[in-house]
């Protein structure tokens, strides 16, 4: 009934609100705070469902986003954020995470200077930490921004389809945000481990060279530490590099590949 009355006529969506109609959206409820952007609270609301900064974040508004922080609203919240053209769920980012993802440099620092959390962690179903976020999408000075202001570098992956930060890096083949990473990570043993697994990530993508570098430093961390270069890492599957449950896997379901249609011998 909301989204119908948006698109015939926004006046008839204001009238349903003041009778309550949205009371399960409590900001919505306060129309004094609209102050002329009611239409567009409306929109950024109705158009995917991902709360007041993350769609001020998606029209590139930062005006409407200052206001909207200004007025008090919470920055750490976790929103999903949707396929576009689809009402399917894609992942959950809290707005710092999605201004990171979306490349928006401006709403990052606006939500930095009140004072968003640089090191939420990631939502456990696909989430990304804002450096992982910066590391997937290749931004070397988002990323050396964030490592200044104090983003932990060593932040865990995401518990389902999530990678750490050196891995997302490897997934899209960013070589220089990889060094990047490698030369401000000074935890060597949490780095070997990663350096191997972003390793793999990069092969299976055919980022052969920064596969090969990621092998090497790693190889170079194992003699320091004096420890063997083989390890469990090189029997994970890709399901387990990646953090997913794939059914046709035989490594994560043995029974996987064992057909219940046996053929049939007649005997005569």
């Amino acid at each position: 009934m909301l989204s119908k009355a948006y698109k015939s006529h926004s006046a008839a969506l204001k009238l349903l609100v003041e009778f309550g109609a949205v009371v399960e959206i409590p900001w919505l409820q306060n129309l004094e705070n609209f102050a002329g952007h009611y239409d567009k609270y409306l929109f950024i609301t109705l158009r995917g469902g991902g709360g007041p900064l993350n769609g001020a974040i998606t029209i590139e508004d930062n005006l409407l986003l200052e206001k909207l922080l200004k007025d008090g609203f919470f920055h750490d919240d976790y929103y999903s954020i949707k396929e576009e053209h689809s009402n399917m769920v894609q992942s959950w980012r809290t707005p710092l995470q999605f201004a990171v993802d979306s490349g928006n440099c401006k709403a990052t620092n606006l939500l930095l200077k009140h004072g968003a959390n640089i090191n939420a962690p990631a939502y456990p179903d696909d989430g990304s930490t804002a450096l992982q976020c910066a590391a997937q999408k290749g931004d070397l000075n988002m990323a050396l921004d964030l490592l200044q202001l104090g983003a932990h570098i060593n932040a865990p992956a995401a518990k389902s389809e999530g990678h750490t930060a050196l891995e997302c890096a490897a997934l899209e083949g960013h070589l220089d945000l990889a060094q990047l990473l490698i030369n401000n990570n000074s935890e060597i043993p949490n780095l070997r481990q990663d350096c191997k697994r972003a390793s793999r990530i990069a092969k299976s993508k055919r980022h052969s060279v920064l596969a090969t570098m990621l092998e090497n430093h790693a190889c170079k961390l194992a003699e320091r530490l004096g420890v063997d270069h083989t390890d469990e890492i090189d029997n994970m599957c890709a399901c387990d590099l990646n953090r997913i449950s794939d059914p046709s896997c035989e490594k994560c379901h043995p029974l996987a590949q064992r057909s219940y249609y046996y053929p049939v011998h007649w005997e005569f």
